[in-house]
């Protein structure tokens, strides 16, 4: 029996304790939609055996610890009401993000000060389920003009035993990804006009060793972060906006974007940035520049208060 590389799902989990799988039976609450581009990767310690002898046959190695990346695209998306967590939002805990739900008005996502919650996530590639455990994540969010925002994330985890199984049954999904239109982005109180934009989270993700777990770790760690990003505006006179010297001064200023027009599935951004670098560059024959972002806050500021999604 030949497998379609066309039929995938994402599961996605939070675990009640870290570093134990909880897809062992995944239903359709766990399936996480709008997903593509699905791929795992082993990650196995093979330890060569260098054993004395008198030939120059060589020995097998020796498996010990197994871990794994699960990378996917995500067309983000809200729900259906004001208020109400994201079907996704397994998935931006996973990023490290605190969840914040405000009743019937609104859900914030900001950067957590904690790493105490391991999530598990499951690929099912027709017919065959492969896990990973104690589970953490990072992100590349992309803006392109008229194009869903996607999310290009990679899951750092624990390996777990592949079995054969099915596929699970989707809950009703009625909503749709809205495009990167009427975005209205600012930056230094400026309507810009731009193509594209980009935020990387730049979480640093470690799996320690623990020979106490039957695959030599126990869970992934989220032990730093360094956002930056991108912007390419076009380039207007100095008179108007002078780059350089927001540049030269490192002068800090609120990029906020919303779209989306429909309750539950409107996403605002803001964050706190400053120019990381620019060069000049053109599109479609029109100067623009490309400008490299850094997402920053004070050493004394809460956690999180560098950049934010809000949806509503």
């Amino acid at each position: 029996m030949s497998l379609s590389k066309h039929k995938e799902q994402l599961l996605c989990k939070v675990e009640v304790t870290d570093g134990t799988y909880t897809l062992g039976s995944p239903t359709g609450a766990e399936f996480m939609p709008d997903c593509l581009d699905i791929d795992i990767d082993p990650d196995w310690d093979q330890r060569a055996r260098r054993v004395a002898r008198q030939t120059l046959n060589k020995a097998k190695k020796v498996v010990g610890g197994k871990k794994g990346r699960i990378t996917f695209s995500m067309n983000l998306k809200g729900n259906t009401a004001a208020g109400t967590a994201p079907v996704q939002s397994p998935i931006w805990r996973s990023l490290g993000f605190a969840e914040t739900i405000s009743a019937g008005v609104s859900v914030t996502y900001k950067r957590s000060a904690t790493d105490a919650v391991g999530f598990s996530y499951a690929v099912w590639l027709d017919g065959v389920i492969y896990g990973l455990k104690g589970c953490r994540a990072d992100a590349t969010f992309n803006h392109v003009a008229g194009e869903p925002i996607v999310a290009e994330v990679t899951v750092e985890g624990v390996w777990v035993t592949p079995v054969d199984g099915s596929s699970v049954t989707p809950p009703a999904d009625t909503i749709e990804p809205e495009p990167f239109l009427g975005a209205g982005l600012t930056f230094w109180g400026e309507d810009l006009c731009f193509e594209t934009f980009t935020l990387e989270m730049g979480n640093e993700i470690i799996i320690p060793k623990c020979a106490n777990d039957s695959a030599a770790y126990k869970y992934a760690r989220r032990v730093d972060a360094e956002p930056t990003g991108s912007l390419d505006p076009e380039q207007v006179l100095l008179a108007t906006l002078d780059i350089w010297d927001k540049w030269s001064t490192k002068e800090e200023d609120t990029l906020t974007y919303s779209i989306g027009a429909t309750a539950g599935n409107i996403l605002t951004f803001s964050g706190n940035a400053a120019l990381d670098g620019v060069d000049s560059a053109d599109r479609e024959s029109i100067r623009t520049w490309a400008s490299d972002l850094e997402f920053v806050a004070d050493a004394d500021a809460a956690e999180g208060d560098d950049y934010s999604f809000v949806w509503t």
